[in-house]
């Protein structure tokens, strides 16, 4: 646990420098307050299908929080890669190719080169408080009608027209565009909103010494109970209960 916690201290610090705004939420979750979205620290290690990633990411629960989902893309314009998706030197449309975060850019293409300040066309320099970030694609949650007639896949293929892609994110140099359903790409969960309202029931031990200072404090005053101090002197016998026990204030160390 220790590790995990210094690994985010460490991570979030990162994000610091490069002018980020991630705010940690426990140990396995961050919030970035520039976009309004909760992310989950470690995706899954192994790939899977677009089907399996969206059951996977709908189960999913978090330090008892639930409500996840893929990252989002906006499709601008034409429905899927626009043609001019296929030209150099950036191979870069409205909302396909390797666009960082400008408009037309996924939710998770915004984290890792808007927050994070990483740049396209490379490897990920900068991981922030995010572990064991995989190779591959990582899958978006919606379908791609891939219409066009050379659009280039985040698996490095080049397709015509068909309705079984979904959009992806190539998590080794940024490219956004198709993947086929029944590849294998990554699920990547957030969810919208901070989760920092849900509150988090305070620790046995916290509560076991918040009673103990109650009693310190209650001896230091004279070792009356409250109700004894109030006059309620029906409440607060001397030394013994009706049941013939020994007031817990008295257990306390009153004389």
């Amino acid at each position: 646990m220790r590790t995990r916690v210094l690994a985010l201290v460490v991570g979030l610090l990162q994000c610091a420098g490069a002018g980020a705004s991630l705010l940690p939420r426990g140990t396995a979750m961050v919030y970035d307050d520039s976009t309004g979205l909760t992310w989950a620290v470690s995706p899954p290690a192994s790939a899977m299908t677009f089907s399996a990633a969206q059951e996977w990411v709908a189960g999913l629960v978090v330090d008892g929080i639930g409500g996840w989902r893929l990252p989002d893309v906006v499709d601008l314009n034409t429905p899927g890669c626009d043609p001019g998706y296929a030209q150099p030197p950036y191979y870069r449309s409205a909302d396909c190719g390797y666009i960082g975060a400008m408009d037309g850019a996924s939710e998770l293409s915004r984290l890792l080169y808007g927050t994070l300040g990483n740049r396209v066309l490379s490897s990920l320099v900068n991981t922030g408080p995010f572990t064991a970030i995989p190779s591959g694609f990582a899958w978006l949650g919606r379908r791609h009608p891939a219409t066009t007639s050379t659009t280039l896949t985040v698996e490095g293929w080049w397709i015509g027209g068909s309705d079984s892609f979904a959009w992806g994110l190539a998590l080794n140099d940024g490219l956004q565009g198709p993947a086929h359903v029944e590849s294998l790409g990554y699920a990547w969960a957030v969810r919208t909103g901070d989760v920092a309202a849900v509150a988090e029931p305070a620790p046995a031990w916290l509560m076991g010494a918040g009673l103990f200072t109650v009693a310190w404090r209650l001896r230091r005053a004279g070792g009356a109970p409250p109700a004894r101090r109030h006059g309620w002197a029906a409440l607060a016998p001397e030394s013994k209960s009706k049941t013939g026990r020994t007031p817990w204030w008295n257990v306390m160390g009153r004389p």
